[in-house]
């Protein structure tokens, strides 16, 4: 080395590094997303930014009667929203959410809405509608469809929102790169 040079050495991380920090920083990324959306919702607010739309006059008085919050906040068991979940890491960019699990029959028909399903009869190969017994349940992907298409709450779309899930990740990608070069 001569005089007046400086040699600069540093570790990168290895690709397998690399991939493992982007997929932690995903996954990061992905549990930020979901409590947006829950926190977002909470406060009645839709996924474009608007206030939900109101709630029918006789579902808002059966829902003070019963002791609960009379705004659309589409909490009325706390099921459906517990059940937004970080379902799957794909890959080290992309994530899926969604909703896991079931719904009881009873507690719909403790909320006073119909509980009438589509059954396929064997014997006869006809379909009939009947209502099930209490120990029923309907996929939860089904409460889900049912309270998007009156109040949209699934979904990142707003600028502010997106730009605070980059920012999640683009910390956490850094916090992770740096322990695999530390390693």
């Amino acid at each position: 080395m001569a005089a007046g040079q400086i040699v600069i050495r540093f570790r990168l991380p290895s690709r397998r590094d690399l991939e493992a920090a982007s997929r932690k920083a995903i996954e990061k990324t992905a549990h930020a997303a979901v409590t947006m959306i829950k926190r977002r919702t909470a406060k009645g607010i839709g996924a474009n930014g608007s206030a939900f739309r109101p709630l029918s006059r006789g579902y808002r008085l059966a829902k003070q009667a019963s002791g609960r919050n009379p705004v659309p906040d589409l909490r009325l068991s706390g099921q459906m929203l517990n059940n937004l979940k970080v379902l799957q890491i794909v890959g080290p960019k992309l994530a899926l959410i969604g909703f896991e699990g079931t719904h009881r029959v009873s507690q719909l028909k403790a909320t006073g809405k119909a509980a009438l399903f589509s059954t396929l009869d064997t014997k006869r190969g006809i379909r009939k509608r009947t209502r099930k017994k209490s120990k029923a349940t309907i996929p939860m992907a089904t409460i889900v469809r049912a309270n998007h298409r009156l109040r949209p709450f699934f979904d990142i779309t707003r600028a502010d929102e997106k730009k605070a899930l980059r920012d999640v990740y683009r910390k956490a990608l850094q916090a992770e790169t740096a322990a695999a070069t530390r390693r």
